[in-house]
């Protein structure tokens, strides 16, 4: 890839105008063209929003943490919307001219709170990802030539807050906000209950605080979640694998690509 990358950067240089005219735009267009082997262009992408429920977000009367300002049933509705076509995705979707398919990888069934238990098996993070791969190989075979990912999932920015936690070492004061929340008004104290929830997560694992022992991908999902979640690494395993461009924007997305890029670092 950076061999491609910096060939079409020089010839991008080369053109008559002054360096660097046109922005980000080159680094795009150099990314994009390395990323497919010829002159860059998309033509037919798709967007794939994945779907699953979390443990940690069931009402603590139920066995979870309710870590969501929002109650676990709110993703089945969101699912629905997705469904029926009026989901924010599916108007911008629509407006813009892209596919979209909605992968459900377990709302209902949902992942165990990791707080206190592995949120997953191995056998089902394993299947997660298969998912996410056939998903990405059934469309990229009907044509489609870039990817655009998504999600929902009440609970998933404090479980994608705790995965960033664990690869990076970081603390969860630095790698938690505080979510989908009811306003626009930031509430420190749903902030201090989501960093209490993935300190106690992480509590199960002395070891890796203490001596910086790395997570492997696969043991790292399962015992914190989620299955959307491990359904994005899938996807983006497959991007890699057949060569197609991935757009990766939004929290959930970024931390699934960097558990991604740690199993795979060649992505």
């Amino acid at each position: 890839f950076s061999d491609k990358y910096d060939q079409l950067m020089k010839h991008i240089d080369g053109l008559c105008k002054p360096m660097g005219a046109l922005g980000t735009l080159e680094d795009w267009a150099a990314r994009l063209g390395a990323l497919q082997g010829k002159v860059p262009a998309v033509s037919n992408p798709v967007c794939i929003v994945f779907a699953g429920d979390h443990g940690v977000a069931r009402a603590i009367e139920d066995g979870g943490e309710a870590c969501s300002s929002f109650p676990q049933a709110i993703t089945k509705k969101i699912l629905m919307s997705l469904h029926e076509g009026w989901a924010g995705a599916c108007v911008l979707a629509e407006a813009n001219n892209v596919k979209l398919r909605v992968v459900d990888v377990g709302v209902g069934t949902g992942t165990r709170n990791c707080a206190v238990e592995a949120a997953m098996s191995l056998g089902e993070v394993e299947a997660a990802i298969a998912a996410g791969e056939d998903a990405v190989a059934e469309l990229a075979e009907a044509g489609h030539d870039a990817i655009v990912l998504g999600e929902i999932g009440i609970g998933n920015t404090t479980v994608s807050s705790l995965l960033l936690c664990a690869l990076s070492g970081e603390s969860p004061e630095n790698c938690c906000d505080q979510g989908a929340t009811k306003t626009k008004v930031p509430d420190p104290q749903v902030v201090r209950k989501k960093v209490a929830i993935i300190k106690k997560a992480l509590a199960r694992f002395p070891e890796y605080a203490s001596s910086k022992v790395p997570w492997r991908t696969a043991t790292l999902l399962s015992q914190f979640g989620g299955a959307e979640i491990a359904a994005i690494v899938g996807a983006l395993f497959k991007c890699g694998e057949l060569g197609l461009p991935v757009l990766i924007d939004g929290f959930i997305v970024t931390v699934a690509a960097l558990a991604a890029a740690t199993s795979q670092p060649e992505l």
